[in-house]
């Protein structure tokens, strides 16, 4: 193109140059080579069956057809997306927190009121600001004195205490601490909530899995926590924390004194800390079961018992509580070295703490209480309370009856936490099946039961579990009841069929299929 001067052509011709790098650019990000210690980190709740069921709920939207008229997502443990009530006290004291100018007008109870203007006095700023790092100094105090409370100790100290969105990054900033390459072991119960083993993996370190004992109730034994560390140190890894999460999830145990003990023990003998996932203490159903926390019963036991490092996670997204949006919790380091502490929690600094979650943690931590509150708050509160744990407790056992009567599962009482794990026997043509769809078995039935039903619950495989056996987790948070009566019976009809459908192999059914046809003729 000629338009005058040589300055100009070579501006024409340098456009064209941008434009056509541009036109041809075609990205350099493939999943080949992103971390790869990032892709085989694998966490079951977000994996093939909620992204099933997000594409159905999407296209039921837009009017397509499916033989159930809702999606009931049991994958996941959200209990006030299925309806269960906030704590009234609870949100009414934040909505004065996050608009204090209506304290003083507001027409909601005296002690809501007298509640938020404390919290409004103690945060410097107001709740739209940064919290410093470790969250709220007023909090942890409190917090310490919870556990005090709690364990009937003294000797909580607020400097140890870490104040998170949730157990989730409590998780995430201990075991950055603790794993340094694949040598680095750390001990996860199987069946396991798949946080740890994908957080395992993302950090480069090695999984050293120890078998809860289905057919005692999901129970553990030293024997047990003994030979899964000396088959791995004959491997050359060492195991440097165990995790422990009681109540359990996916598969519902609480675990007795004794068994703690034994644990603490084992942790002493072998130099290890331990990583206890406390999150469900609230939820326990089982008629004499008590909630023993590892903080109260190390602190309890004699040298060297009592020296064992801990670290014990809490969190506002379970309990009576059930509010995981807001994300709240914290994590208590005990005898942990100060040099120690300081590295670990200052991940922290590179994050900032949901202001809203860390007061929603002190309202938990602190609810109403007789001698500071009126009566009348109080008994709201517990009443409230009262009425989430009995319906949570008759949930948990209606969804066990409903297993146990299904063809072909087996699942044992859910003693605690949230959720139900039962196993399925599978005939030889679900494996033939699942093996041709190139899916486990479990994933398999799962996937069918969601297609069919539109009830949709997680395969075993995604937390462990023994070679050789497969299994599923529901939720047991549906609301109302009815509605969780009425996807046990959907499902109940389901999973009926599909042991009919699939007793025999493709072989069978195709001479059961001709023999069929001979007799007709």
């Amino acid at each position: 193109q000629e338009t005058g001067t040589w300055g100009n052509k070579i501006r024409i011709f340098s456009m064209y140059q941008l434009r056509r790098s541009f036109s041809s650019y075609k990205g350099g990000l493939t999943k080949g080579n992103i971390n790869p210690y990032l892709v085989a980190s694998q966490y079951a709740i977000g994996g093939p069956i909620p992204i099933r069921a997000l594409e159905i709920k999407k296209k039921m939207k837009q009017g397509e057809k499916f033989p159930f008229e809702k999606v009931v997502e049991c994958y996941i443990g959200n209990p006030q997306y299925f309806g269960q009530p906030p704590i009234s006290f609870n949100r009414d004291v934040l909505s004065l927190v996050l608009s204090p100018k209506n304290i003083s007008s507001s027409p909601l109870h005296k002690d809501i009121k007298e509640r938020a203007q404390y919290y409004v006095n103690n945060i410097e700023g107001n709740i739209g600001a940064y919290s410093p790092k470790r969250g709220y100094p007023f909090i942890a105090t409190n917090v310490a004195q919870y556990i005090n409370q709690r364990d009937g100790v003294s000797n909580a100290n607020p400097d140890y205490i870490q104040l998170t969105s949730g157990s989730s990054d409590a998780a995430f900033i201990v075991l950055t601490a603790l794993i340094r390459d694949r040598s680095d072991g750390i001990m996860i119960p199987i069946p396991q909530y798949p946080l740890y083993s994908a957080l395992i993996e993302l950090l480069r370190g090695s999984q050293v899995p120890y078998y809860l004992d289905e057919d005692r109730s999901w129970q553990i034994t030293a024997a047990d926590l003994e030979k899964s560390f000396n088959e791995h140190m004959e491997k050359g890894i060492k195991p440097r924390m165990i995790v422990i999460i009681n109540p359990g999830n996916p598969t519902g145990q609480v675990f007795s004194k004794d068994t703690i003990e034994d644990i603490i023990k084992f942790s002493a003998k072998h130099n290890l800390s331990i990583l206890a996932d406390e999150v469900y203490q609230q939820n326990i159903y089982k008629e004499g079961a008590k909630f023993h926390s590892f903080r109260e019963t190390i602190t309890k036991m004699p040298e060297p018992y009592n020296k064992v490092e801990l670290f014990s996670l809490y969190s506002i997204s379970k309990g009576y509580m059930g509010d995981c949006g807001i994300r709240g919790g914290f994590l208590e380091g005990y005898n942990i070295d100060k040099q120690v502490w300081r590295e670990i929690t200052k991940l922290k600094d590179v994050f900032n703490l949901p202001t809203v979650g860390e007061v929603s943690l002190d309202l938990t931590i602190n609810p109403p209480k007789q001698g500071r509150e009126s009566d009348e708050t109080v008994e709201l509160f517990e009443n409230e309370k009262k009425e989430i744990l009995d319906s949570l407790k008759r949930r948990a056992i209606m969804c066990t009856d409903y297993l146990n009567k299904m063809v072909n599962v087996k699942c044992n009482p859910v003693d605690g936490a949230l959720y139900a794990f039962a196993r399925l026997q599978l005939s030889q043509g679900v494996f033939e099946e699942a093996e041709k769809r190139g899916m486990s078995p479990d994933l398999f039935y799962c996937m069918e039961a969601l297609e069919r039903t539109g009830v949709a619950t997680v395969p075993g495989d995604g937390f462990g579990q023994k070679p050789g056996t497969n299994h599923f987790r529901t939720t047991t948070l549906v609301l109302p009841e009815t509605s969780l009566h009425d996807a046990f019976q959907r499902f109940s009809k389901f999973n009926e069929w599909f042991h009919n459908e699939y007793k025999h192999t493709q072989k069978e059914r195709t001479v059961h299929f001709d023999k069929n046809i001979n007799v007709n003729n």
